[in-house]
């Protein structure tokens, strides 16, 4: 038999070898993004009872087919670890593009009044004292509570399914929210509240592009956004009245 063992692997076969040497294929893999139709599990059986049917009609043909072959459906999700060192160690141009990972249902429930109030009065002290039924005031209120939602779970997701990434972005966070609770706190001059809020985003989105630069454009912009909701909410930033 002819078969190149590194060609299996290649393509997805889970491979052995027996006692005389000969690779033996006993799983191939099936790799999707997602999974999200049980008619993929459906196929996958359909094609496997095909492999086991050729190997029985014609044994020595197909001796290199396990008699417990199987098909196993893989997703993204069993690849994180994968994923993870090659994105961090830039081994290809992928991005983990957080932005098209939107939170399909917001649940306002997990901004409570206390951390709603916070953002409020801040964006409120940026604005320079404007009126609660300022129609932009509203506006930028509505998205800072919303991105603050988005950023606990965008946060939570790193957390779950990208460890390494994750700590490279809670480190920065952590470290970069002290500087802004100095930057704020020690400032006396309300009018000046704006230009100190829009240094901070400035300078904390380049912080990130040096710092995660696996991220792309578009994800440095949604979790510049998320993360400054957080220290909105939660009175990092501290703006004179």
């Amino acid at each position: 038999m002819t078969t190149d063992i590194g060609k299996l692997l290649d393509k997805g076969y889970k491979v052995r070898l027996n006692k005389l040497g000969v690779p033996i294929i006993h799983q191939w893999h099936f790799v999707i993004p997602e999974f999200r139709d049980s008619r993929i599990i459906e196929h996958a059986e359909t094609k496997r009872k095909e492999v086991l049917k050729a190997k029985m009609d014609n044994p020595t043909q197909y001796d290199y087919i396990a008699d417990d072959f199987d098909i196993v459906v893989k997703v993204a999700e069993d690849f994180k670890f994968e994923i993870t060192r090659t994105i961090r160690e830039s081994l290809t141009d992928a991005k983990l593009n957080l932005a098209v990972r939107e939170v399909k249902d917001i649940d306002w429930n997990q901004c409570d009044s206390e951390k709603s109030n916070n953002i409020k009065r801040k964006v409120k002290a940026v604005m320079n004292d404007i009126g609660d039924e300022d129609d932009a005031f509203n506006q930028i209120v509505n998205m800072y509570i919303e991105s603050y939602i988005k950023g606990m779970e965008i946060m939570r997701m790193l957390r779950v399914s990208y460890a390494a990434i994750y700590e490279d972005v809670y480190s920065l966070e952590q470290a970069y929210k002290k500087q802004v609770t100095i930057k704020t706190g020690m400032n006396t001059n309300k009018s000046m509240n704006s230009k100190i809020f829009n240094d901070i985003l400035d300078d904390f989105e380049k912080h990130l592009k040096d710092s995660c630069g696996y991220f792309n454009s578009a994800s440095i912009i949604e979790l510049k956004i998320d993360i400054i909701s957080m220290w909105l909410a939660d009175c990092s930033m501290m703006f004179r009245k």
